[in-house]
């Protein structure tokens, strides 16, 4: 089922913008690829106090972070939206569902690509929804680093969709 054919709303919000932002493009680049856990968990900790004044994501069961392929967390040595995850649960108490998704199959690296290009990267069924007994008629607050075309979190959408009657949310760090 595509998200487009439910014909729902789904609440969404953003803390940065990162287009054209070459601080918010270091900040992310630090942690997404500079080995910066700490900064990671620190900025979840901030998106966590930013979003406090609204009920929509402080009501959430679970933190859901969007997944690293295997092969590319292991290289990485850790997912850096997980650890945005930790920072925001920190502050909120919120628990992190890290296992809910998985991603399937590894896709390449988007941030060149274009909005048409990055669909079709994505593709169907890219990610799956996982390990998700408790799951069920919860409210879950997906969660990623930036957002660009909603490509991404339109598949991960999808697929916690597959889980009965829970409610989604989407935060992101920075919007492009």
């Amino acid at each position: 089922m595509r998200l487009a054919d439910l014909g729902c709303y789904i609440q969404a919000a953003s803390m940065l913008f990162y287009a054209n932002e070459k601080h918010v493009q270091r900040l992310i680049f630090s942690f997404k690829y500079g080995g910066n856990k700490n900064l990671a968990f620190m900025m979840g900790k901030l998106m966590a106090e930013e979003a406090r004044s609204c009920p929509e994501y402080m009501e959430a069961d679970f933190l859901v972070p969007v997944p690293l392929h295997p092969r590319k967390e292991w290289r990485r040595g850790y997912n850096q939206v997980e650890c945005l995850c930790r920072g925001i649960s920190s502050v909120w108490g919120t628990p992190v569902a890290a296992n809910a998704l998985r991603r399937r199959r590894a896709t390449r690296a988007q941030a060149s690509k274009s909005r048409v290009e990055r669909k079709n990267i994505m593709g169907k069924k890219t990610f799956v929804a996982n390990n998700i007994e408790g799951l069920e008629g919860k409210k879950l607050l997906l969660v990623d680093d930036v957002l660009t075309t909603g490509s991404t979190l339109a598949a991960c959408i999808d697929a916690l969709l597959e889980i009965p009657d829970v409610s989604i949310c989407v935060m992101t760090l920075s919007i492009a």
